[in-house]
């Protein structure tokens, strides 16, 4: 039986009730359905950048917008169906999370065969692995064995158990529920390849049908892909699954929350820009990639171009240029200086 290890401590408090307090403003906000459409679309490109970067995908936030407007970009096939695949798969959680049927192993291996189509056989695509695997890192040209999974036969089970305890009620808060089912399906490794990327996808839909789904707009995602050796480190918790199935879960969850901290105050920024500018009735209507920009210029004042094309990291440098002309000419941000000196200051002139 599944029986997770870990202790509520005063730094987990914390962040779930930063984490309510935000929920609550963020689906509050009156938002227009143009704007919560931009929204959502710019959150599944960050998401699918990130996740994909984790594994090592080397496309750029701007080619993966590309890659799924269905343009055309100078990349390799696996590096493009890898991001296809896995906004795909992301599609499929915001849909399944409103399904009210609990969470079975068809779905998880569903979210398999979504994630890794075309890039593994069919024998391994949305099938559990039949042999054994093991996480490798190379240390100054040696590999070194980090993680042994279980063995393959063992596989079947131990996701049961891990679904069993996700579905039935308890008193545990879904975000404790949604980092445990994170770390221990990336425990099980049921899959050949494509464990990393279906276990941010089942965190995902374990939050969406507690009902922190956060307007299908949160970016988790980025905070693992910034720093990778942090993110491995936190969700190693022992060599083996066995010993990770006794391990002490305080440190992951620690840090898992405080990533959804992190990804939940960027979000809630855009969202009060995306409300302020473009309640009903309002004259100004905003897209997300300008109330990005512009939560930016009014946390700090002010913003420039290199510091919007930082803000907007999936968006063309000329794109960002005609976003900020945009929020000029809306009487939402002003100039000063002139060329690579030009600062944009919120309100007008």
């Amino acid at each position: 039986m599944f029986s997770p290890r870990y202790t509520i401590t005063a730094p987990i408090l914390s962040a779930i009730a930063v984490i309510e307090n935000a929920r609550g403003q963020i689906d509050a906000a009156p938002i227009l359905p143009q704007a919560q459409f931009a929204l959502q679309k710019q959150s599944t490109v960050e998401s699918v950048n990130s996740s994909t970067r984790i594994e090592g995908n080397p496309l750029t936030g701007s080619q993966v917008a590309e890659v799924l407007s269905h343009h055309r970009v100078d990349a390799s096939r696996r590096a493009i169906v890898e991001v296809e695949n896995y906004a795909r798969a992301w599609e499929w959680v915001r849909a399944r999370q409103s399904v009210r049927e609990p969470v079975s192993t068809d779905d998880v291996l569903r979210l398999h065969a979504l994630t890794v189509g075309e890039l593994l056989s069919a024998d391994k695509s949305g099938r559990f692995r039949s042999g054994p695997v093991w996480v490798v890192d190379s240390v100054a040209g040696v590999d070194e064995v980090r993680y042994t999974a279980p063995d393959a036969d063992r596989v079947p089970a131990l996701l049961a158990e891990l679904l069993e305890w996700l579905n039935t009620p308890n008193p545990t808060h879904p975000l404790i529920r949604a980092g445990l089912a994170h770390a221990f399906l990336a425990a099980v490794h049921p899959f050949a390849d494509g464990n990393g990327r279906v276990a941010r996808l089942l965190t995902r839909l374990v939050l969406g049908r507690a009902g922190y789904g956060f307007r299908d707009s949160l970016v988790l995602e980025d905070f693992y892909a910034d720093d990778r050796p942090a993110y491995y480190a936190a969700i190693d918790l022992g060599a083996t699954s066995d010993v990770r199935a006794r391990a002490d879960a305080t440190g992951w969850l620690t840090y898992f929350l405080r990533g959804v901290v992190a990804s939940v105050a960027r979000l809630a920024e855009r969202v009060a820009a995306l409300s302020a500018a473009g309640v009903p009735g309002a004259q100004i209507r905003v897209t997300a990639d300008q109330a990005a920009v512009l939560s930016h210029a009014v946390r700090e004042g002010g913003i420039s171009l290199a510091e919007a094309s930082v803000v907007l990291p999936t968006t063309p440098r000329r794109t960002t240029q005609r976003v900020l002309r945009s929020l000029v000419d809306a009487g939402l941000l002003h100039t000063s200086g002139a060329g690579r000196a030009t600062r944009y200051h919120p309100g007008p002139n």
